[in-house]
């Protein structure tokens, strides 16, 4: 008990340490030991349990309700195997994106003969609330004028992503001219992992932001009003962006690049359970367009549920 109320306690104090801090002070951001509360891990992520209480317009019940912290592609209901409510008894309600993922865990769940409630609510972003007032946005979006977002794939715990960021920066140039600015968005794992990578984003005369760490509350409404400031999307990979994106009105460009996943020996990790999904991606957003497509409307609407 003792180690459960001094893990809230911290993450409280870091909570309210960063809560007044936009996505511009990566910096700040990122230099807390920043977890969630112990017991709590997957439900406290990005604050996406405050983005579905308010979708549910109901208050969220951390024992009893549970959810998924982000978009899974993998089309197996064992991809399902090490998520925490499943022997959890008090957890009785389950949120998750969209209906191809409810019948994985439903059939997973049923094949244990364990009864749980699985609801859709569909792209998490759409409950969070705007970090900035709308005042706020409007003197952003006056000062940087049209926005190209970059999101890089970007590192996990106990994994490291590579890429050709000389590559990626020279293919961000050829449509730089259509935009008045570059924001990339750099995961908390990679400004304290890869500072080089900030360095090399700035020297290109792009815009370095971050949604904060990944336990901090105020992430998903950080991540809301960049994609809200922004004209399009660009991105080297698929991840749960591309659908918070298309689900906001804001294009989407799949940029074509070699990723190397490495584990923290330096050997190189395959994912091979979500090839299907990322080839499918890729044929869908490769496209240099401002036009979101109606396929890729339903390729978002597979994976994230209804918007």
């Amino acid at each position: 008990m003792s180690t459960f109320i001094g893990s809230l306690l911290k993450y409280l104090y870091y909570s309210k340490k960063c809560k007044n801090k936009d996505f511009f002070e990566y910096r700040d951001l990122v230099k807390y030991d920043f977890t969630p509360p112990k017991y709590f891990h997957s439900v406290c992520l990005y604050g996406n349990h405050k983005a579905v209480a308010n979708l549910r317009n109901k208050k969220f019940n951390y024992i009893s309700e549970y959810l998924e912290h982000g978009v899974c592609f993998i089309n197996t209901p064992e991809s399902a195997r090490l998520l925490g409510y499943v022997k959890r008894g008090t957890v009785k309600t389950v949120y998750t994106y969209g209906p191809f993922r409810q019948k994985l865990i439903e059939e997973y769940l049923r094949q244990r003969d364990i009864k749980k409630n699985i609801v859709t609510v569909g792209p998490y972003i759409l409950g969070a609330k705007n970090f900035h007032s709308q005042e706020e946005l409007s003197k952003l979006k006056k000062q940087y004028g049209k926005i190209l977002l970059v999101y890089p794939q970007h590192s996990i715990e106990n994994v490291n992503i590579h890429y050709g960021i000389s590559d990626l920066i020279q293919k961000i140039n050829k449509h730089k001219q259509d935009f008045d600015n570059v924001f990339v968005c750099i995961y908390w794992k990679d400004i304290v992992s890869h500072p080089e990578y900030v360095e090399r984003y700035l020297s290109a005369g792009f815009v370095v932001v971050c949604n904060g760490h990944r336990s901090d509350p105020q992430f998903l409404s950080r991540q809301k009003d960049l994609i809200m400031l922004s004209d399009m999307m660009i991105t080297n990979g698929l991840g749960t962006h591309v659908g918070y994106s298309i689900c906001l009105n804001k294009p989407v460009v799949y940029c074509s690049q070699n990723i190397q996943i490495k584990d923290e020996e330096s050997q190189i990790v395959e994912d091979n359970d979500i090839k299907e999904a990322e080839h499918s991606f890729a044929s869908t957003f490769s496209t240099y367009s401002f036009t979101i497509t109606e396929n890729q409307k339903e390729f978002v609407k597979y994976y994230w549920g209804d918007y």
